[in-house]
């Protein structure tokens, strides 16, 4: 192609700019960049539409794989400093995200069309936003967790709620009761675990020092891993 714009649709709630003027390739804004700049706090959505990680394409469907946030940025500008001092910081902007609570939608994982901006799926995530990164392969090992119809994702509710519901009661994070699981059964090499904040990490290395899962929770987790979380008879 000659690197023309061709198409530019957003994959979350944007509250800043109604669309993008596909002649000059900017962003059309609306009344909050106004409100911002006469000194008002604003909440911009959103705060980030993805992480800064990398999305997928597959040629083969034509869609764009993605995790997105679907949380806000709060900002305003903050009076002139009577002296700046070298090193310190200073942005000219307050800057935070609202407060969440236990169960809050925080972002999806989405399947778009990039021409059209269709969403053909997306699968909602709570209590925390992802930031990572998506691949997408033609290559198939039979044990992947499928995200392309409705009844497939209402089963990986059912299959993530059957662990949730072995860990209720346990103490720390979902988190920190998936680490110890791993600490309990050497036949587990690994797993997933989101950080996105610093303290995320310090939650997880936590969890090596904490005591081991009741007994009742491992062995309903042991059952869940053998059956590959339900995939398995």
């Amino acid at each position: 192609t000659d690197c023309s714009l061709i198409a530019a649709h957003p994959y979350v709630y944007v509250n800043w700019a109604t669309h993008i003027d596909l002649a000059t390739g900017r962003p059309v804004l609306t009344d909050i960049y106004r409100d911002f700049l006469a000194g008002e706090q604003v909440h911009i959505w959103p705060s980030r539409g993805t992480n800064a990680v990398p999305i997928a394409f597959n040629p083969n469907t034509g869609l764009i794989y993605s995790t997105t946030w679907h949380v806000p940025r709060i900002q305003q500008l903050l009076p002139e400093p009577l002296e700046l001092v070298i090193g310190a910081r200073y942005t000219g902007v307050s800057n935070r995200f609202p407060p969440v609570g236990p169960g809050d939608l925080l972002g999806h994982i989405v399947a778009i069309d990039p021409l059209s901006g269709e969403k053909k799926w997306e699968i909602p995530m709570h209590d925390f936003p992802s930031s990572a990164g998506v691949l997408a392969t033609a290559a198939r090992t039979g044990r992947e967790i499928p995200m392309y119809a409705s009844a497939d994702m209402a089963s990986e509710e059912l299959r993530a709620r059957a662990v949730w519901d072995a860990i209720d009661g346990e103490p720390g994070s979902r988190a920190q009761s998936a680490i110890r699981f791993v600490l309990d059964d050497r036949r587990v090499h690994g797993v997933l675990v989101g950080a996105n904040l610093p303290e995320h990490v310090s939650e997880a290395a936590a969890a090596v020092d904490m005591a081991p899962l009741q007994p009742d929770t491992g062995t309903a987790l042991h059952r869940l891993y053998a059956s590959d979380f339900g995939r398995l008879d």
